[in-house]
């Protein structure tokens, strides 16, 4: 009985011979972005300035495939949650909340992956909230060298604006949302304020926000919808010793709340079993039980199957499922850091430092009365979560970033520990002699006498406590470039990199009760390098092409003692002690260029990624899952971004990808065979949009319309029907005028059409179609008002 959390989502004229150069190198890129250097010509893009490399480049010089999104264009397009631009992106794909880049899944749910890391001003932190961001960075393919592990299929980076020593300043945002049928409106409310404390030496920025979103799934068994609330608060305080020395704190505060199921249920409803009870006070607990299987139309669903003439639909029955609880999910945390910056030491480099410590505490309630009791009776898990994390980074930089080398040096340390918690997970059982004669009868187990004798408590049967559980990674990283210019044909930069890691990890836990009653200890280690070569052109200042090799890995670890109940499943052989990092190799061509007196940004891109030893889930009947390394794949693709100024204040965005992935070898544990292509991954992904600029009413005024187009894709291997989510075509239209110099309206119509829209599809059980089939659907046509100010 694995944890099973839900995950929700945390309410983005080529010319003629142009084309066929680009398309024939095949494709990846820009986005046009925030000026950092504004065009002297109002028909020219603006230059957009990154820092992948950790340092500031203007994004055509830099030998890999990136898309920046500035806090423009994030307006523009009403993004709150960062993972609104996941299926916009190149290559971008997201069947959950996660981010898969290049075919990088491997894995049968949608929440395994993690494949893609997140970095929040240099901190691993996977931060959401999209107000005040100054940029979001996305790095395609392996970023093991600079960015260390779970880069494998690439790296987001997100930048915050911040502390301005000589100006005040108070903004923020309100939006207001009504989704089709959603009876209940969704909110958003952000507000934020930089206060400068000591002229040009001293300043504070503080920004908070609180959102409540409601769903449509509902437990037609509870009457309960599913809905989220999270609030989130993010102050940095800034000082600057001198030119050359200033330092940076920062605080974030989240919290998070939600309740109901995260998705509908489309299982069919062909019956359900029902107990029997005779009352016998010779009998345990007063009570002979006996079973029997009580059949439904096959034109029912299941609640309607299971409520009969109690059932009463309160929505549309494809948002419909029956459960004997309501889930609920909460945490709170909290996370500290520092960021120390000095130049120009000995006049020769600059130092950073960044280090951070977070505190994470959760709760949560998980329904199991269905897969572990047919419903016959309820049962449920509480399970309370403790992690701890402290990171450490350090950066030595050559300080002239003009001559011709380039270089970087550095080390990091993490560490991430659960402190001790008897808490872990328990699970429960209804209280009375009734459940307890039912779970003797149904579990074969006497779950009220197990309780006692444990736990002296009928209700508990089952305890998992963490005694301790940690995992540290110390690497030391260096990269560098050097350029050679002449005067006939361009310049040339040739780049190396490589980071050198250590691993360890180890965990104690305790199981009691009536699934498992046993201690498990284990412990390992691993160490290891990872390397990256480019070799680049710059013909002139407009274009530039590279090749690129770069390597990538998720860490190994341990896997705890099989659980008893699953010693028979014909997968558990497949378990074992410890799996080991998986290896990413990636090769990769391409070519980026700023063309037509900059009114056209393009970038494109081929790769190539071998993946072996691949880390998964595997999931046993038994319903407990293990990790393993499972075999090799191979990912193939070409990736397209540009923006193009069509002049008279129209702008277009066009982004568009090919994706080719599948296995090498077969793979028994995943019932996989080569050739078969990996899950959750389309075969293709597109973004198109046209921004119109004009003058109503001696107002400015933008109407945009975009398209997303998003292929189909195999939720599992050795796919049911159940596991293809379809593919589909999205359109949007927007509105924005700006009020005054301070505030800007905008309206949103996403999904105009008004298309069903499935996003997942997963089938529970090969077997079984009265087993759990997760539907997960895009939102029905949705209308947003949106109020940006800035004082």
């Amino acid at each position: 009985m694995t944890n099973m959390i839900l995950t929700r989502r945390l309410t983005g004229a080529l010319g003629g011979g142009l084309v066929a150069a680009t398309l024939s190198l095949a494709v990846t890129g820009i986005q046009a972005q925030e000026a950092v250097v504004t065009a002297s010509a109002d028909t020219q893009l603006e230059e957009v300035i990154v820092t992948a490399r950790r340092r500031a480049e203007n994004i055509l010089e830099v030998p890999m495939s990136i898309s920046a999104i500035s806090e423009v264009e994030m307006k523009k397009r009403n993004i709150q949650f960062v993972g609104d631009l996941f299926r916009t992106l190149p290559g971008g794909a997201s069947p959950g909340s996660n981010l898969i880049l290049r075919g990088l899944s491997g894995g049968n749910d949608e929440t395994a992956p993690g494949t893609t890391t997140t970095f929040t001003d240099d901190i691993p932190y996977n931060f959401a909230y999209m107000n005040d961001i100054k940029r979001v960075e996305v790095l395609r393919g392996p970023q093991g060298t600079l960015y260390g592990s779970n880069a494998i299929g690439g790296t987001i980076r997100i930048i915050s604006n911040k502390p301005k020593l000589d100006e005040w300043e108070l903004f923020g945002t309100v939006n207001y949302s009504r989704e089709g049928s959603v009876a209940t409106p969704d909110t958003d409310l952000s507000l934020g304020v930089n206060i400068p404390l000591i002229e040009n030496r001293m300043a504070m920025r503080i920004n908070g926000t609180t959102y409540e979103d409601h769903g449509r799934t509902l437990n037609t068994y509870t009457g309960q919808f599913d809905e989220e609330s999270g609030s989130f608060l993010r102050a940095q305080l800034a000082y600057e010793f001198s030119d050359d020395v200033r330092i940076n704190l920062g605080y974030i505060r989240e919290e998070y709340d939600a309740v109901g199921a995260g998705g509908p249920d489309h299982a069919e409803g062909q019956g359900y079993w029902e107990l029997l009870y005779s009352e016998n006070e010779n009998s345990a607990y007063g009570y002979d039980v006996s079973d029997r299987y009580v059949d439904c139309d096959a034109q029912m669903t299941r609640p309607q199957c299971l409520l009969g003439d109690s059932y009463n639909r309160g929505t549309d029955e494809k948002y419909e499922v029956y459960e004997s609880l309501d889930d609920w999910e909460e945490y709170r945390e909290n996370l500290y850091t520092v960021r120390l910056e000095a130049d120009n030491l000995f006049d020769y480099a600059n130092f950073v430092y960044i280090g951070s410590y977070r505190e994470y505490k959760g709760s949560y309630l998980n329904d199991w009365s269905r897969e572990d009791a047919q419903d016959l009776f309820r049962t449920w898990i509480i399970g309370k979560e403790h992690n701890q994390q402290t990171t450490s980074e350090f950066r030595l930089q050559n300080s002239d970033t003009t001559g011709r080398l380039n270089w970087t040096l550095g080390g990091f340390y993490d560490k991430s520990e659960d402190p001790k918690n008897p808490d872990n997970q328990w699970q429960y059982h209804a209280p009375g002699d009734r459940t307890a004669a039912a779970a003797l009868y149904w579990w074969e187990d006497d779950a009220a006498q197990i309780g006692i004798d444990n736990f002296n408590n009928p209700t508990k049967n089952w305890n998992l406590a963490t005694i301790a559980d940690w995992a540290t990674e110390r690497a030391l990283f260096a990269d560098v470039s050097y350029t050679i210019d002449t005067a006939s044909i361009g310049s040339f930069e040739l780049g190396a990199g490589v980071r050198k890691f250590w691993l360890e990890d180890g965990s104690h836990d305790k199981s009691t009760g009536i699934w498992s009653d046993d201690e498990d200890i284990t412990a390992g280690k691993e160490s290891g390098e990872r390397y990256k070569l480019t070799a680049a052109w710059q013909p002139d200042d407009s274009q530039s092409m590279y090749v690129l090799y770069s390597e990538g890995y998720r860490p190994g670890g341990n896997n705890g003692r099989i659980q008893q109940s699953c010693t028979d499943d014909p997968l558990a052989k497949f378990r074992v002690d410890r799996y080991e990092s998986d290896a990413i190799k990636n090769y990769e061509l391409g070519y980026k260029a700023s063309l037509a007196d900059d009114r056209i940004t393009l970038a494109t891109a081929i790769y190539q990624v071998d993946w072996t030893d691949m880390q998964t889930e595997i999931y046993m009947d038994c319903g407990f899952s293990f990790t393993g390394n499972a075999g090799s794949a191979q990912s193939r693709g070409i990736e397209f971004e540009s923006t193009a100024d069509l002049g008279d204040d129209l702008m277009l965005t066009l982004n568009a990808s090919y994706t080719q992935t599948e296995l090498m070898e077969d793979v028994e544990s995943l019932e996989a065979f080569k050739g078969d292509d990996m899950t959750m991954v389309p075969d293709y992904n597109a973004y198109l949009a046209l921004d119109k600029g004009f003058m109503l009413a001696n107002k400015q005024v933008f109407a945009r319309i975009d398209v997303e187009a998003y292929g189909k894709y195999n939720t599992h291997f050795n796919a049911l029907p159940e596991d293809k989510s379809p593919s589909y075509v999205k359109v949007n239209l927007s509105a924005r005028v700006e009020v005054s110099d301070n505030v800007e309206l905008g309206v949103f119509v996403d999904n105009l059409l008004n298309r069903e829209i499935i996003t997942y599809r997963y089938a529970a059980e090969r077997d079984d179609p009265t087993e759990p089939l997760w539907v997960s659907y895009d939102q029905e046509r949705t209308i947003s008002v949106r109020l940006d100010f800035a004082f």
